[in-house]
């Protein structure tokens, strides 16, 4: 399944350390954020391994759905039909080289739309139901902290790499340039509804719901590992941000694993791209 852009890809461009030439570095208030921020995570770490925190993830039933590695692909060849009706509808004829972004984004969003209204239902009347698809949860308020706590533990780690990976490779994406042209309500308005809501909650269904779920029942033990690796590469074409992608999925699987639900993962996904966002904006503001 293609990435949704705006989506999860935004997090990871927006942690590129390499300023414009000619730009001021980075400042005494740069530092104290960045060493406050470190020691947030390792807080935040503490108590999910050794605190508090930690009672948010202990295991708890979990049903395993019901689905076959057929009714997979056939999610991903949803989406792909998706993306085509999608296109047709919203772009234009032919496809121009200067093509508006805006146009892309929600011939995007629209696609993965479409793709959830036809596979929760159809994968619910499969045999799974809403707690196969792991859309429900028991406690809401702990999944939401442990999303929250999770957050809070991975995000520096994971932009630090970024940023390093970036001196390597640098990133590119045409919605950074699109945020960077465009700073209306509505321009803003479309890139947080794909970055904040669309993409996580699309990318969490297909590769923590379906994906992992499948694969929990086939291989459990490499369940986590394959859909994370699964998800980084599905971001592979914009540079080398899909690497510290690749541990984000292995946090998502494993709140989704130990919760039995989307919404922890979910919660984690949403707040990563909002992070992202405000940093790309600031950036191109800058």
């Amino acid at each position: 399944m293609n990435p949704q852009p705006g989506g999860t890809e935004e997090a990871t461009a927006a942690a590129r350390a390499d300023t414009p030439a000619g730009a001021p570095e980075a400042g005494p208030t740069a530092g104290v954020v960045a060493i406050a921020a470190v020691a947030v995570s390792a807080l935040a770490a503490s108590s999910l391994i050794w605190g508090k925190g930690r009672q948010l993830l202990q295991p708890r039933p979990r049903p395993t759905p019901p689905w076959a590695g057929p009714d997979v692909a056939a999610v991903i060849l949803l989406h792909l039909a998706c993306q085509v009706v999608a296109a047709e509808l919203l772009l234009p004829r032919p496809l121009a080289e200067g093509t508006i972004v805006w146009q892309q984004l929600a011939a995007s969003i629209v696609a993965s739309v479409m793709t959830l209204a036809v596979a929760i239902p159809v994968l619910a009347i499969r045999g799974g139901g809403w707690p196969a698809l792991r859309l429900g949860s028991s406690r809401p308020i702990a999944d939401i902290a442990a999303g929250l706590l999770m957050l809070l533990a991975i995000t520096p780690a994971l932009l630090i790499i970024a940023g390093l990976l970036n001196q390597i490779v640098p990133y590119h994406h045409p919605i950074l340039d699109f945020l960077a042209a465009e700073r209306g309500p509505h321009a803003l308005l479309l890139t947080a509804t794909s970055a904040v809501l669309v993409a996580p909650l699309a990318e969490e269904f297909f590769f923590r719901g379906v994906l992992q779920g499948w694969l929990e029942r086939v291989a459990p033990a490499a369940a986590v590992p394959i859909s994370a690796a699964a998800f980084g590469l599905a971001h592979v074409d914009h540079g080398l941000g899909w690497i510290p992608l690749v541990g984000f999925g292995v946090a998502a699987g494993y709140l989704t694993r130990q919760t039995g639900s989307l919404l922890a993962s979910l919660t984690l996904h949403a707040g990563f791209n909002a992070v992202g966002l405000a940093a790309a904006l600031s950036q191109s503001a800058g």
